[in-house]
Order: C-alpha cells, then structure tokens, then sequence
C-alpha cells in the first residue's frame, strides 16, 4: 500500500507557496537597494500598482540583512509624497523624513472658479499657473543603529 499525502495537506501547502510567492515584499517587488555603508541599506519595494484613478506606492526598509529589518515609511506618488534620509556617520544614526508637495490652501476653489469664470483658455492657464506649490517636510523616524541591532527585528 502506497503512501499518499492527504488532500487538505496539498492544499495547505498550495496555501502556503501561493502566500510565499505573492508577497508584496517578494524580490519580484524589490525596486532598489541604497547603499549607505559596507552594512547598511535602505530597501525600497513596490507594494501597491496604481490604476487610472490611483499611483503606485512604495515602502522602504532599512536593513544590516543580518541582524535587523525596520519599516521607515511608505510613499504614495499621487501626492508627490518622497522618502529621504539623512545618515550621520559619526553617532551612527539615521534620521528619516518624509517630503510632500501639495497646492496651497484654497487652492481647488480657486481652480474651480477660474474654470468656470474663464473662456480664453490661455488667460485660464496663465491663472492657473499662478496657483502655489506647498513643500512641507516632515521627520517621521530617528534610528541609532546599535538599538536596531539589539533589538533584532524583522520587520
């Protein structure tokens, strides 16, 4: 009498190569890997494909890939959103922050009215270049990599 393998643990093991394979952190969605040291790299991974309407956004990690994996943050295209670091070598930390261009404020009404209220498409435009662009940066993180190695984590 032969050996077989139940069917629910072929299932389960399809289960589980499906979920290993589809991974939004899979190599497949690896986009770059930023080299900040002999040991140190901030990783960045596609997580979600934007459509029409949506952008993709992007999710960023920073790794020794021996002793620690930390999620710094996730950037979203749509709004012009970019992560940037800054690595400060003496102290070994690193300081994570977060870039996002916006309009200003009333910015849509004002869009709004002059579509409506303008007929010549150039003075439109004209108008509408006139609109300010709002740079806000923010610290979102600060990491001293000793903590991070103790810690251990796998994020």
């Amino acid at each position: 009498m032969k050996n077989k393998m139940p069917y629910y643990c072929i299932t389960i093991l399809a289960i589980f190569m499906y979920i290993a394979c589809s991974s939004k952190y899979s190599r497949k969605n690896h986009r770059v890997t930023f080299i900040l040291n002999d040991s140190l790299f901030v990783e960045k991974f596609k997580v979600f494909s934007g459509s029409a309407t949506t952008s993709d956004s992007y999710s960023y990690y920073l790794t020794d890939s021996l002793h620690f994996r930390k999620y710094i943050g996730t950037e979203d295209n749509n709004n012009e959103q970019q992560i940037f670091w800054n690595h400060i070598k003496l102290s070994n930390e690193i300081i994570i922050y977060l870039a996002t261009r916006d309009l200003e404020q009333g910015a849509m009404e004002k869009l709004n009215y002059i579509d409506k209220t303008e007929k010549d498409p150039d003075r439109a435009l004209k108008k509408m270049s006139a609109i300010k662009i709002v740079n806000d940066t923010t610290k979102i993180g600060d990491y001293y990599i000793q903590d991070l190695v103790k810690e251990g984590k796998f994020e």
